[in-house]
């Protein structure tokens, strides 16, 4: 398998709904490769509420996004009992998805890879939970200063 990806930063300039506050970039990304006989050409496009111009900043996050994403069901299923959920009604089942996404991002972000642990560690200390929040936005903010 042979694979390329390429990543672009745009900023936003005029013409943005003024509902999307915070927008500061656009960002594509084309990959393209061969899986067996077959290639393909694909362009993503993404957008950024950080103002930062690196290009491979973003190629890193995207890339660890769908790491992410492909481990996360599983430890929704395994760690937090999702499928067993009783939780149906309305948009509930789906806000509470979220919620856990938003948990795991942020365990994972600050280095956290035992689920299970950081969610009995972090379950009622909300003080610690605000600690890692900030900490990952610091991170973010360090990353993007040339």
């Amino acid at each position: 398998m042979r694979f390329k990806s390429e990543t672009y930063v745009y900023p936003i300039t005029k013409g943005i709904d003024a509902q999307w506050i915070g927008i500061k970039k656009f960002v594509k990304v084309i990959r393209s490769g061969a899986l067996g006989k077959k290639s393909y050409l694909e362009t993503h496009f993404f957008i950024s509420s950080l103002n930062c111009n690196k290009a491979e900043l973003y190629s890193k996050a995207i890339k660890s996004h769908w790491g992410i994403e492909n481990n996360l069901h599983y430890v929704k299923d395994a760690n937090m009992h999702e499928d067993k959920s009783g939780i149906k009604g309305g948009s509930s089942a789906e806000n509470l998805s979220i919620f856990k996404n938003i948990a795991i991002n942020i365990y994972r972000g600050n280095g956290l890879q035992s689920i299970k642990y950081a969610t009995r560690r972090f379950i009622n200390r909300v003080d610690e939970q605000m600690k890692l929040i900030i900490n990952i936005h610091i991170r973010n903010k360090h990353m993007c200063k040339s």
